[in-house]
C-alpha cells in the first residue's frame, strides 16, 4: 500500500506499528529487532504528523525483551494475537492487550490448540461448554454479550489479504452489522483504552 492510503486511512481509523518488514521476535536478535520497532515508530509518526499509540506484536509472539522495546520506542499500548479474550486490563504502564475474533475462518482445532499452547484453560473450557463455536458471526454474538454482562473489551483484527483470499468481506460486514445493532457497547480506538 503507498503511503498515501495509510494517510487516507489513518483519517477515519488509527494506524499502528507492526515493525517494518513483519519480523517477528524470534525471526531475529535484539538489536535488529529494536531497530525494527523504532524505526516503525519514528515512519508511522514522520508520515502521519502524530505519534502511533499501539504495536501489534508480528505472529503474536513477545518476549520481556521485545515489549521493553515496543514501550522504549514510544508505543504506548501492545497487542497480541490471543484469541477469544474480553480483557482490558491495563493496570500496567505498557499493557499487553489480547485479542478476540480474527476475521478468519480457523477450524476447531486451531482454537483448541491456540487456547490449549497459550494455557488458557479457563477460556478453553468456557469455549468448549460454548460447543466449542467456530463460526465468525455466533462467535460474535457469544462474546459480545460476555462484554455486555461481565466488561471488558471486544477487539476484532484481520488481515485484509486473508480477508481478500478467503473471500471473507461478507462475513466481516455481517460482523460490523451485528455490533452495530447492540447499544450497550461503544466503540473505541486503542487509545482510547489508556483514558
Amino acid at each position: 500500500m503507498p503511503e498515501s492510503g495509510i494517510q487516507q486511512i489513518a483519517a477515519h481509523f488509527e494506524v499502528g506499528g507492526h515493525t517494518l518488514d513483519h519480523i517477528a521476535v524470534y525471526e531475529t536478535n535484539a538489536a535488529n529487532w529494536e531497530q525494527q520497532v523504532s524505526s516503525c515508530y519514528d515512519w508511522l509518526s514522520d508520515l502521519l504528523g502524530q505519534e502511533p499509540v499501539s504495536f501489534c506484536f508480528p505472529k503474536g509472539q513477545y518476549t520481556t525483551m521485545a515489549a521493553a522495546a515496543v514501550a522504549n520506542a514510544g508505543f504506548r499500548l501492545s497487542r497480541t494475537t490471543e484469541l477469544l479474550q474480553i480483557s482490558a486490563d491495563i493496570n500496567r504502564q505498557h499493557p499487553i492487550l489480547p485479542t478476540t475474533i480474527q476475521v478468519f475462518e480457523h477450524t476447531r482445532t486451531t482454537y483448541f490448540k491456540h487456547l490449549l499452547k497459550r494455557g488458557k484453560m479457563q477460556t478453553l473450557l468456557q469455549w468448549l461448554s460454548a460447543h466449542a463455536q467456530k463460526e465468525l458471526e455466533l462467535l460474535t454474538d457469544t462474546y459480545i454479550q460476555k462484554v455486555v454482562s461481565n466488561g471488558g473489551c471486544f477487539h476484532l483484527w484481520g488481515h485484509s489479504w486473508e480477508i481478500d483470499e478467503y473471500q471473507l468481506w461478507n462475513k466481516l460486514e455481517a460482523i460490523f452489522k451485528r455490533l452495530s445493532a447492540v447499544t450497550d457497547i461503544r466503540s473505541v480506538e486503542n487509545r482510547e483504552l489508556l483514558s
